[in-house]
């Protein structure tokens, strides 16, 4: 299991900005659950990353059976990236929106770590593909 540590993640602008992202909170029953922020002086627009890991809880048994529909583990994960605006009559920095990033990963417990990483490799291709660019960036339908 990775320590929790800070990471940096380069966002999309003409100009790119580091994001770094350092632990946040605390996990005292170690159950897969990390928060991770980007401070700001203005605690509403504080950036977040959430990962959960769930465990599957078919015991050995069951998982070595061919055909088990086995409970996968699960890999859940949250971005929120909030923007402000400035008040024009009291000058205060104000939250105007959020968006979030949501994901969710199964992966059966029989399947080998090339397997599972297939899967984010192939997830983070999709995301990355220039023919997605204009859905993910306008809303652009596919036709």
């Amino acid at each position: 299991m990775p320590a929790r540590a800070s990471f940096t993640i380069t966002d999309g602008e003409s100009t790119p900005v580091s994001h770094i992202f350092t632990p946040n909170g605390d996990n005292p029953n170690n159950h897969g659950e990390a928060w991770f922020a980007r401070i700001n002086a203005n605690p509403v627009l504080t950036e977040t990353v959430k990962m959960v890991v769930k465990d599957s809880t078919d015991s050995l048994e069951n998982i070595s059976k061919p055909g088990y529909k086995c409970i996968p583990r699960s890999i859940q994960g949250r971005i929120s990236l909030p923007y402000a605006y400035t008040d024009p009559v009291s000058g205060l920095v104000l939250l105007d929106y959020t968006n979030y990033g949501i994901f969710d990963l199964k992966i059966h417990p029989r399947s080998s770590a090339q397997a599972a990483k297939n899967l984010r490799t192939l997830l983070r291709g999709v995301m990355y593909n220039a023919l997605f660019d204009n859905v993910y960036d306008v809303g652009e339908r596919i036709w």
